[in-house]
């Protein structure tokens, strides 16, 4: 009776491994399979933002830790005739902002998130901020009358370096992992002190005289802030 049980044992046991091979075999293109549609990691994108200005802008990832943009940001606007009163007077300003420039950055993710240190360099091929004043209306010295043209108005135009180093916080990928990315950055540009130039007519055209008193009192102004939020698109 033994020699009998002994063969349909083995006899099962061969079926059972002959099951788990077969078994083993199905499964293998599935696996390979689900590792062939995994969808790479996405190196490239394109951005539009919107802030202290409007931005374009192309990024590459060289992994999840660092990528590389670069970006040019446009600002500018005028204001005419706007009112103000000084000491009982009004008076009217022009304001002209011109600002373009060129960036290059590396956005470094420090930790395994969407927080982002930024810097880098930007080119400014334009960074002018323009301001003109004079008298709404005539004014009276003692028994003499003055008109406005007669009393001139005041111009100071000032321009910053066209090359100044970059640096930022902010959250959200460069080069998001799906689809569509947003991001927000404030930071702000050192760009030492600008260059000031004074313009006067009328009776008040000595004060062309102080240019260089002005030039100190805007030698503080070495920082230009920007603030951005972007959309992005892997490509």
């Amino acid at each position: 009776m033994k020699r009998k049980i002994l063969p349909l044992l083995f006899f099962a046991m061969s079926l059972g491994l002959m099951a788990q091979e077969h078994e083993t075999t199905v499964l293998q293109p599935e696996a390979v399979e689900r590792v062939e549609t995994q969808s790479p990691m996405k190196q490239h994108a394109i951005g539009v933002s919107a802030g202290s200005g409007l931005g374009l802008s192309y990024s590459y990832k060289f992994n999840e830790s660092i990528s590389l943009t670069a970006r040019y940001n446009y600002l500018a606007f005028e204001v005419e005739d706007y009112e103000q009163s000084i000491d009982g007077q009004d008076l009217l300003f022009d304001v002209d902002v011109d600002f373009k420039n060129i960036d290059v950055l590396v956005n470094y993710h420090p930790f395994k998130n969407a927080f982002k240190i930024v810097g880098g360099l930007g080119y400014f091929t334009d960074s002018e901020f323009k301001v003109s004043t004079s008298f709404k209306e005539s004014i009276i010295i003692g028994e003499v009358e003055f008109t406005p043209e007669d009393i001139g108005f005041i111009s100071i135009d000032s321009a910053w370096e066209q090359v100044s180093p970059f640096v930022a916080l902010g959250f959200g990928r460069a080069v998001p992992n799906s689809r569509i990315g947003f991001s927000i950055e404030a930071g702000t540009y050192y760009a030492r002190s600008p260059k000031v130039g004074l313009d006067a007519t009328g009776i008040i055209e000595n004060t062309k005289n102080q240019e260089a008193l002005l030039q100190d009192s805007f030698s503080e102004l070495r920082f230009i802030p920007q603030f951005s939020f972007k959309i992005s698109y892997s490509i």
